[in-house]
């Protein structure tokens, strides 16, 4: 009795497992379906990889719909769904998120790839493999073109290289070599040239930053004084030359940080020439003190001196006199 119930329920789940493929293709018709994208009426060819994968799904029995075919709707349906994730982060102006549709779209080379390798459906499935990869390098091309014209437009240095290299990153993908090859040596030339110039300012500005230093740390007496004045005064112009730097690809950070440490220095510099002005008006008047101390005691002798030869002088004439 038991056996008859056990070959009973392998018939059963026989019978069943198609139409379980079925329902689960008719799920994935559904979700392809019901997706909609602004990335269709831009690239014709993902529309025609959704429609085509919903004519296979509804053009066959329900019996026939098996693993196979439901594999490669999910894939189709994937591709689909990742080509539009893509497609919103490459519209974003912040360049790290189109960077991620750019990872993005090295994925969808792949899938696109699976889909080629997979024999399940054989000829019907070439337009949609055609289409795919129609789409994701037409939208490989779109965005290299897009940022490599933004990196002519734009002023800020970092933001130019890294458009350059993805414009690059890009056309490679798209196996466009030589647009590839022309946008790497400007994205080369360009971020060779602003590393060459950034060490050259960084060190000008610790160059600034440890001659402030030491200003700071001079003593109290005149001499140290003068010498931390003309630190200071060097300090401040190792910081515009780096300044100088900064603002030609306009790093607008450090420019920011570079202002905020002339302003200190030059603060500091103010400070101690007004300290100097004032030990220079108290030396100066100490000066002209004893120089009027000297002229009086200089009159006064003379005056004495005056006094003595005229007293010898009446001397001599009471003298004659008598």
């Amino acid at each position: 009795m038991s056996l008859k119930v056990a070959l009973l329920s392998v018939v059963l789940a026989l019978a069943i497992l198609p139409a379980a493929s079925a329902q689960d293709c008719s799920v994935l018709a559904r979700e392809i379906r019901v997706y909609h994208s602004p990335a269709f009426n831009e690239y014709s060819e993902l529309n025609d990889v959704k429609q085509s994968m919903l004519l296979i799904l509804y053009g066959r029995e329900r019996g026939a719909c098996g693993k196979n075919i439901a594999n490669f709707a999910e894939a189709t349906k994937k591709f689909i769904f990742d080509f539009d994730a893509a497609y919103k982060l490459s519209k974003s102006n912040d360049i790290e998120e189109r960077i991620k549709a750019l990872d993005l779209s090295y994925k969808l080379k792949e899938t696109a790839k699976k889909l080629r390798e997979s024999k399940a459906l054989g000829a019907a499935a070439e337009d949609i493999i055609e289409s795919a990869d129609q789409a994701i390098n037409d939208f490989l091309i779109t965005q290299a073109e897009t940022n490599a014209r933004e990196a002519e437009g734009v002023v800020k240095t970092r933001e130019k290289i890294s458009h350059y290299r993805y414009a690059t990153l890009a056309y490679e993908a798209a196996g466009e070599s030589i647009q590839a090859a022309n946008v790497r040596i400007k994205w080369n030339n360009l971020e060779e040239k602003y590393k060459e110039d950034m060490r050259a300012a960084d060190a000008l500005f610790l160059t600034a930053e440890s001659e402030y230093a030491a200003a700071l740390n001079k003593s109290l007496s005149i001499p140290s004084r003068i010498s931390a004045y003309l630190l200071c005064e060097n300090s401040i112009k190792h910081f515009e030359q780096a300044r100088a730097y900064y603002e030609h690809h306009h790093e607008t950070g450090k420019i920011q940080e570079t202002n905020k440490r002339i302003l200190e220095v030059a603060k500091t510099a103010l400070s101690l020439t007004y300290k100097l002005g004032l030990y220079f008006i108290i030396i100066i008047a100490l000066l002209i003190t004893m120089s009027l101390f000297l002229l009086n005691r200089l009159m006064a002798w003379s005056g004495d001196n005056y006094e003595y030869y005229l007293g010898n002088e009446l001397i001599r004439v009471s003298e004659g006199e008598v």
